[in-house]
Order: structure tokens, then C-alpha cells, then sequence
């Protein structure tokens, strides 16, 4: 086998945006995003200062993974 990518050390992501204009005026929309950490993040190590691209690094081999959701209404005039 080879070397594992970058990818799969820094884990996947998914995200989804819809937007919907309502009226020339209202829009309306979602958006969403789900992370599932790879080996960088599950790794236990005590270099847990992060970096510019990883601000925080928990280091307990623990990650999380990680869920964003947002509900919008935008009002253009």
C-alpha cells in the first residue's frame, strides 16, 4: 500500500448552500457543513499550539467530528 493522502490525515468535509430568492427583495437560505477528523486530528501529541491552517489542536486522540448549520433571510434594498 502506499502512503495515506494529505486528505485522509486531515480528515473530510462536506458542506451544502442553498439560497432560494423568495421575492426580488427577500432571499432566503441554508447552509451546512459536517467534518470528520483524520489521523492529524486523532493523533495524541503535545504539540497542541496549532498552526496559521489548525489554530487549535485538541492532542488527546479524541477528535469530534464537527457540524455547522445556518438558517438565513437576507433583505436587499
Amino acid at each position: 500500500m502506499g502512503r495515506p493522502s494529505i486528505f485522509q490525515d486531515l480528515g473530510l468535509e462536506a458542506d451544502l448552500f442553498v439560497d432560494y430568492k423568495a421575492t426580488e427583495h427577500i432571499s432566503v437560505g441554508f447552509l451546512g457543513g459536517y467534518f470528520v477528523p483524520g489521523k492529524y486530528y486523532k493523533a495524541k501529541r503535545d504539540d497542541v499550539d496549532g498552526s496559521t491552517f489548525s489554530p487549535y489542536v485538541r492532542g488527546d486522540g479524541n477528535a469530534n467530528n464537527a457540524y455547522q448549520f445556518e438558517f438565513y433571510v437576507e433583505l436587499k434594498f
